[in-house]
């Protein structure tokens, strides 16, 4: 719920500052908001970090390095040539910065569902639980973002675009604490019997494909065990 209103009120309180601030049209807020979006389109490099070193420390360092962008972003109340390209600098590299949290928050949905599934294979029943997963991601998402834009437009009619900057910057330190504190691997919050449950999981490899009955035995006809392989079914 964190991340949202980042991303979120950002995009809705930027055209509007653009455009009574900078007095901007349609084309050169396009072109600004294309410095907003672009930089994510690299968003499969911190997705790609996080599955080999987790989501905690990216969405930490995300969630930190956009406090400075924001603070200097807060400046950018005038219309002046250096306070325009200022604008623009620090709204590419805001983009860059909470790219780091976004992909990582994510995925943390599945080393979520897939570490319950390991230790606990019938959590779940029969079913699994993907489809929950996301969709409580989706609800708090959407919470976060309505709050969030709600929130800051309203900052901004009355206190100005700094005062929304300065809240953003709030957002951002209380979304480093709280990845900090819930999300990651943590191996230490584990007990020995999880611990051990996991590591016999990862020491039997990929599951082998089942044939059943059907068929000639060219591969192991062994179906793996539902305790240890839950990705099966996530």
């Amino acid at each position: 719920m964190l991340s949202p209103p980042d991303r979120i009120s950002y995009d809705a309180i930027a055209p509007t500052h653009m455009e009574r601030t900078f007095h901007w049209g349609p084309s050169q807020v396009g072109v600004a908001l294309a410095a907003w979006y672009g930089p994510k389109l690299l968003s499969i490099v911190p997705g790609k970090l996080a599955d080999r070193f987790g989501a905690r420390w990216l969405t930490v360092a995300g969630f930190l390095s956009s406090i400075p962008p924001l603070l200097a972003a807060s400046f950018a109340d005038q219309n002046a040539d250096r306070t325009k390209t200022l604008f623009v600098l620090m709204t590419v590299c805001l983009s860059i910065t909470i790219s780091l949290a976004n992909a990582p928050i994510t995925a943390e949905i599945m080393y979520t569902i897939k570490d319950e599934k390991i230790t606990n294979p019938n959590l779940f029943g029969s079913t699994t639980a993907s489809g929950l997963g996301f969709g409580f991601f989706v609800f708090s998402w959407s919470l976060g973002a309505t709050v969030g834009s709600l929130s800051c437009a309203r900052v901004v009619d009355t206190a100005g675009w700094s005062a929304a900057m300065y809240m953003l910057v709030a957002w951002c330190a209380a979304g480093a604490i709280v990845c900090f504190v819930w999300t990651g691997r943590r191996e230490g919050a584990r007990s020995p019997e999880r611990r051990e449950v996991i590591r016999r999981w990862h020491s039997t490899g990929p599951p082998r494909l089942y044939l059943g009955d059907f068929g000639p035995r060219l591969l192991s006809l062994t179906p793996p065990p539902r305790a240890f392989h839950p990705y099966m079914e996530v």
